[in-house]
């Protein structure tokens, strides 16, 4: 009986322990497949985040080019607006400057008319005019010239000239001290 008792109590056991080992190894087995899945998963998604991060960083480097060039493109557009201050700055005194000068090339012309009208009536070798004659013809050259517009406007030009190449002259230097 008691070897009955004791085969029967291994059999059990047996047949215990063989449905825990099938158990175990069916569990082990699932074990194994979920973490061939998992690591499968694991691959794919890192290969997924590799390539959004090689996307990223084409997008960064992207990025930083457009502000590179917005950058070059602000530049320049400053560049311009400088360049664009400067020459309306300096074209004001360039024009009173030439207008200034063309004003004297003219009226320099009818000077000259009248200094050559004096240096012919000191010619000796012309017909003797008597000093009335002479002054009456000075005078007449002196009135088609305008001779008292002349004597104001002259010296007013010649200030003006001047003072807008001082301007100009300002306008340079500042420039130059800012592009330092």
């Amino acid at each position: 009986g008691w070897v009955i008792f004791e085969d029967i109590f291994l059999i059990y056991s047996c047949v215990v322990a063989e449905r825990d080992s099938r158990v175990l190894a069916g569990r082990q087995a699932q074990l194994e497949s979920i973490n061939t899945s998992i690591e499968y998963q694991i691959q794919e998604r890192t290969c997924e985040l590799e390539a959004q991060a090689k996307c990223l960083a084409k997008e960064i480097d992207d990025r930083k080019m457009l502000e590179s060039q917005l950058v070059h493109a602000q530049k320049l557009e400053s560049i311009g607006q400088l360049a664009a201050g400067s020459a309306h700055e300096t074209n004001t005194p360039y024009q009173y400057v030439g207008d200034n000068t063309r004003f004297l090339q003219t009226e320099f012309a009818s000077l000259m008319c009248v200094l050559d009208k004096y240096a012919e009536n000191l010619e000796p070798g012309d017909a003797p005019k008597s000093w009335q004659e002479r002054a009456s013809e000075l005078r007449t050259l002196l009135d088609e010239v305008d001779y008292d517009f002349l004597r104001e406007e002259i010296p007013q030009a010649i200030e003006q000239s001047l003072e807008g190449i001082d301007r100009i002259s300002q306008i340079v230097v500042a420039m130059k001290e800012f592009s330092h």
